[in-house]
């Protein structure tokens, strides 16, 4: 006598089972690995805890941003359950920075519930009432600040823009020049505020420097004598001997008052010299 039984597939098998602290790590189906770790307070109806690892998500949380690469677990169970859950995350194959935080997606934005971090494991724990996308990540840092241009020189009594640019940990930049705090190494020589530099007196370099939470970029200004020009003019085109001609030289100057003394020349022979008075000197 011979007899035959039908095969059919059998449901996902019940990997939360009733009870209290229930703890169960799901597997992944694409890649097969088990990095989630949940612990139930009291199950109070058996189910199945789900989790799939997808490399995209919901933006990153404002000021942080994904590990590399970035991971996000989507966990969900049958299971009726009370009380919270625990979830903890190995993010060993996962870099960051600096220490990670757990986050929980609410259906609108993400929300920090990280409870505890173990960088020597790798490991980041969170207690969550509810279950849904979870994901890692880390706080966007300030690195640097760096001036712009780093060096510069103007004519005394010119002014020159700096700009303050602070670097992040996300490859981020900002423009902090309104922002950072702003010193001359000289003030006798150039202040500077806002990063506009103003050339004091000739001199220098001098180190200019923006701070930004507490990290600092530079720049080196110098200050130059300014170059002036001379326009000769008389009070008459012409001259009678005898009759006397009045010579005016008019000084401009690149910046700032120009001061000293003007030599009247004919060729090679000095007819006098006199002192520039207002930008003008007389003869």
């Amino acid at each position: 006598m011979s007899s035959s039984s039908n095969s059919t597939s059998s449901p996902a098998a019940t990997n939360t089972p009733l009870g209290s602290n229930i703890s169960v790590q799901p597997q992944d189906p694409t890649t097969g690995i088990s990095p989630v770790t949940l612990t139930f307070n009291n199950v109070t109806q058996s189910g199945t805890t789900t989790l799939t690892i997808s490399g995209s998500g919901a933006a990153s949380p404002s000021g942080f941003f994904s590990g590399s690469p970035a991971r996000y677990y989507d966990l969900s169970t049958t299971a009726v359950f009370s009380g919270p859950i625990s979830v903890c995350v190995n993010y060993g194959s996962v870099a960051f920075a600096v220490p990670p935080q757990l986050f929980h997606f609410n259906g609108t934005s993400w929300i920090n519930v990280t409870s505890s971090v173990d960088t020597a494991n790798h490991v980041a724990c969170g207690s969550v009432t509810s279950l849904s996308p979870f994901g890692l990540f880390q706080q966007i840092l300030q690195q640097s600040v760096t001036v712009a241009p780093s060096s510069a020189s103007v004519a005394i009594g010119q002014t020159q823009n700096f700009t303050a640019i602070a670097h992040y940990s996300d490859n981020s930049s900002l423009d902090v020049t309104n922002t950072a705090t702003w010193t001359s190494s000289d003030p006798t020589i150039a202040t500077v505020t806002t990063g506009l530099a103003n050339a004091v007196k000739v001199g220098g370099p001098v180190t200019i420097t923006a701070t930004q939470e507490r990290m600092t970029g530079t720049a080196s200004f110098t200050v130059n004598q300014a170059t002036s020009t001379t326009a000769l003019s008389s009070s008459s085109s012409s001259s009678v001997f005898g009759f006397f001609v009045k010579l005016a030289a008019n000084v401009t100057a690149g910046g700032g008052t120009p001061t000293g003394t003007v030599a009247f020349k004919d060729s090679s022979t000095i007819l006098g010299s006199s002192a520039v008075v207002n930008g003008q000197a007389d003869l």
